[in-house]
């Protein structure tokens, strides 16, 4: 179990190393990147960092539905609107344009996302 939580501590400070050497090349780059394209990626970014924290290795895997649409879809929505899904927000501006509130909607939905799948067990019956 230990050594599982050293590998989970590597994979993401290299994780966070990487996005924040890409974002920081992102931004002093010249400006003719795709503005839409960043906001996209600058949405989804973080997602893996939820899935590595709830990470478990495990073998066979099936998907709990309705934890993933009770949780997981009021969470995407708060990352898609009005970033990538252009339509007014039900929720208060303050809210949607606070970037700490995009990043951890992100680590959320990827810790969802990860503990929505359960492994399946097998039995074996003795004859």
């Amino acid at each position: 179990m230990r050594a599982h939580s050293y590998k989970k501590g590597i994979t993401l400070s290299v994780y966070l190393f990487v996005i924040s050497f890409l974002e920081s090349q992102w931004k002093v780059g010249d400006h003719s990147f795709n503005l839409m394209m960043y906001v996209t990626i600058h949405q989804l970014i973080y997602i893996p960092v939820g899935c590595i924290l709830a990470w478990d290795n495990s073998a066979e895997f099936r998907v709990e539905w309705k934890r993933m649409i009770l949780f997981g879809v009021p969470v995407l929505y708060l990352i898609s609107v009005p970033y990538i899904i252009r339509v007014e927000s039900v929720l208060p501006s303050y809210m949607v344009t606070n970037g700490a509130v995009g990043v951890v909607s992100q680590i959320i939905l990827g810790y969802i996302i990860i503990t929505s799948l359960y492994v399946k067990q097998i039995t074996y019956r003795k004859h």
